[in-house]
């Protein structure tokens, strides 16, 4: 249950110039391939494409895949997997499970994502329209235990406007969000079980298969919101929905529709650069005009989010009205999106008829630096025909189309590629024949078992989003790596979320680094020590003064609060409590809810959080709720952390976790209560009314035992209710005794 975040009006007409967006990178150099087409059973199998993988790896960054999860009870069906059935098993027409992770694996040792089509806008049945499979399974990678369940009575997870009604199956899911889809029932995305069970889903898909991100089908069929929720929820670095429509204005709108927490969730396909092209190129001549509207690859505020392609599994099939059906000007409408920038997406069957054409075209551009963001220098007809020019990072990019290919080869460029209706050149000097990836190859997920290989030093940092913050590295000549001093601003590096915690990192190819964490300024107490002689992956957590490291991942990651907090989670024993960690907020407040609806912290904004300590680790405050103590109601299901102070901020939807610990991004970890003292050493206390009494504004009790002997006992006063207060005491019960801690309400 998420309430919508209240942005000043003014950053929000900013907001596009923004390079914060989670769904696509920002200066992407990548190159994607579709690796099939409708019925491509052979061409697409895991292990055909795995063979593949030198001539696909070096020549694309991204390879999208059809689903691979099972649509059948055998799992060996013929399906292009657009009626899922199952989201946890992965046996299909296309291959074993286990030939889909080498598959993957393989091209990630070739710097090459791997991209599923996601489906979640409609689910089969196993044997009929609404008997969903419930599935639990325990990750071979990750040993976490995924499991999706449906109801499968009430068909709360159906949307209340699906055709099975009509049938006789009443749902009683919401209305759908979006448009209706006839071949499968349409998921109720507003359910809080289906939100949980994609999310699942996509961390499955994620941290135990290996994909780098998704193709999400079906997009109009559900609130563009729901797109930007899940990617917040699980940030795959690539994401790009088919949103099915040539209007560039809707296609924005749908990017928008995607932001969650001010930012941009997912790319989209360049649809109406598509139509675009279909008009250029599909006639009897040469139309140059239709060229003047070249889609979002075009517009400097969106082409960063552009997918730019000339046919995939659905327009290319033969009669289709979208296919691009001159095939004489096939290789001249790939050469544009190979020179435009938007991240191109090749088509298989193109490639195959035009590898040569393609190829080439691919390692100009590599080579130019043309990205995702390249400033168009020039566009205009010309002798009935068209010319762009694109500025990359390491030189310009000259396409002619048409008529245009008249025009002779313009001075400071050399061809590569040329055929009917298209000469690509690129500036001299490149040598384009040698070019290397330049698309910045795959983020990974990080986990304990999979850290980069030996000679080399990946450094992991957990320092929050202080832009101050930069990571020196120098190697063992004393000479700086990468960045003179202060270094690279590590707000500026790649990151990765592990346990719910967002890591940056930098990978150095020496053998052996040394770094310092400084705030930007230098000087004594704005940074680290040197820290020296990391020969293998390193982890760190920084505050901005200090440093602490890690052996690994594992024992980064792991629930590692045990300081200061055991002795309040004592004080709190049996009831339902959690913490917030965060430097960024002033003022949290928690609400929470179950799957029932019940609100267990009263309306938005729910209740405020009571400041308990700070951490030792990173300086952060540390918030607690206490709910009290648990009954036979249970607990909550869910929660979301909000700061009304900063502008109406909030996280996601997350799990309640009792005694957990959440920083902004998720759960790190529980925290271990100790045991109460055992009732014969508690010696209990007479009544004290409000604040004063017997601790004298002292901040001590004087406290006899049963045997006659004074102690001094600490008390802490840790908030009041009508009039009365409510203390923490820590007493000796006898000189050599340890200290223990307990919670008493004193009257």
């Amino acid at each position: 249950m998420t309430k919508k975040r209240l942005l000043p009006l003014l950053a929000a007409l900013w907001l596009p110039l923004l390079a914060l967006a989670q769904g696509w990178p920002a200066n992407y150099g990548g190159v994607m391939l579709q690796g099939f087409y409708w019925d491509s059973y052979t061409d697409t199998k895991w292990t055909n494409l795995t063979a593949q993988a030198d001539e696909l790896g070096d020549l694309f960054d991204l390879i999208w895949v059809p689903n691979s999860g099972r649509t059948d009870a055998s799992g060996t069906g013929q399906s292009m997997g657009y009626s899922p059935m199952y989201w946890l098993s992965h046996m299909s027409c296309f291959g074993t499970e286990t030939q889909l992770r080498t598959m993957i694996d393989t091209y990630r040792q070739h710097g090459t994502g791997i991209i599923m089509d996601l489906v979640i806008n409609h689910k089969n049945g196993k044997t009929g329209w609404v008997d969903f499979a419930d599935e639990r399974v325990t990750g071979r990678v990750s040993g976490k235990t995924y499991s999706v369940e449906w109801d499968n009575v009430n068909y709360a997870q159906i949307c209340s406007t699906d055709e099975c009604n009509a049938k006789g199956y009443k749902t009683s899911g919401a209305p759908d969000t979006g448009d209706d889809f006839d071949g499968s029932r349409d998921l109720d995305h507003t359910n809080i079980t289906t939100q949980q069970n994609v999310r699942t889903y996509m961390d499955f898909l994620q941290n135990e298969l290996g994909y780098s991100g998704y193709r999400i089908d079906m997009t109009k069929g559900y609130s563009a919101g729901f797109t930007g929720k899940y990617n917040n929820w699980m940030h795959p670095y690539f994401s790009v929905g088919e949103y099915w429509d040539g209007n560039a204005d809707v296609l924005r709108g749908w990017l928008e529709g995607t932001r969650w927490g001010g930012q941009i969730q997912s790319a989209t396909f360049d649809y109406a650069l598509k139509y675009r092209i279909n008009d250029a190129f599909n006639g009897d001549y040469f139309n140059a005009s239709a060229l003047n509207d070249k889609g979002l690859s075009a517009d400097v505020w969106y082409n960063r989010w552009a997918v730019t392609f000339v046919d995939n599994h659905d327009t290319g099939q033969v009669g289709n009205h979208s296919r691009m059906s001159n095939d004489a000007n096939v290789a001249a409408a790939n050469a544009l999106i190979l020179a435009l920038p938007g991240t191109p997406c090749v088509f298989l069957q193109h490639y195959k008829n035009n590898k040569t054409a393609i190829a080439n075209m691919i390692h100009g551009r590599r080579a130019a630096g043309v990205t995702n963001q390249s400033p168009i220098t020039v566009q205009q007809e010309s002798n009935g025909g068209y010319i762009i020019e694109v500025q990359g990072t390491q030189g310009k990019v000259y396409l002619q189309l048409g008529g245009a290919t008249g025009n002779g080869t313009p001075s400071g460029f050399e061809l590569v590629q040329s055929g009917t209706n298209y000469k690509y050149f690129v500036s001299t000097g490149l040598n384009w024949r040698t070019s290397t990836k330049r698309g910045g190859g795959v983020p990974q997920s990080i986990t304990p078992t999979d850290v980069p290989a030996d000679g080399k030093v990946t450094i992991f940092v957990k320092a929050g989003d202080q832009c101050s913050t930069h990571l020196y590295a120098w190697d063992t000549n004393d000479q700086p790596i990468d960045a003179a001093w202060p270094g690279t601003a590590i707000r500026t590096l790649p990151f990765t979320y592990v346990a719910g915690a967002k890591w940056y990192y930098k990978t150095f190819d020496q053998a052996t680094v040394n770094v310092i964490f400084n705030n930007g300024t230098g000087g004594e107490g704005n940074q680290t020590e040197d820290i020296k002689n990391l020969k293998t992956s390193s982890f760190f957590t920084y505050s901005g003064t200090d440093y602490t490291a890690y052996e690994n991942v594992t024992t980064a990651v792991k629930p590692f609060i045990n300081y200061e907090i055991p002795t309040l989670a004592a004080e709190i024993e049996g009831h339902m409590y959690c913490y917030l960690e965060t430097s960024e907020w002033t003022a949290p407040s928690i609400y929470m809810w179950d799957n029932n609806g019940k609100q267990w912290t009263g309306a938005w904004t729910g209740k405020k959080m009571t400041l308990v300590g700070t951490s030792p680790t990173t300086g952060g405050k540390i918030w607690l709720w206490d709910g009290g103590a648990i009954t036979d109601a249970g607990t909550p299901d869910y929660l979301v952390f909000n700061d009304s102070r900063d502008g109406g901020e909030q996280t996601e939807d997350l799990d309640f976790v009792n005694g957990g610990y959440y920083t902004l991004y998720g759960l790190l970890g529980t925290v271990a209560q100790e045991p109460l003292p055992e009732p014969d050493d508690v010696y209990v206390l007479g009544e004290v009314t409000g604040v004063g009494g017997w601790y004298a504004n002292k901040g001590q009790l004087m406290d006899v035992a049963a045997d006659g002997t004074t102690y001094t006992t600490t008390i802490t006063t840790r908030g009041q209710n009508s009039g009365y207060s409510y203390f923490s005491f820590t007493k000796k019960l006898a000189a050599t005794a340890t200290d223990w801690r307990a919670r008493r309400t004193i009257w």
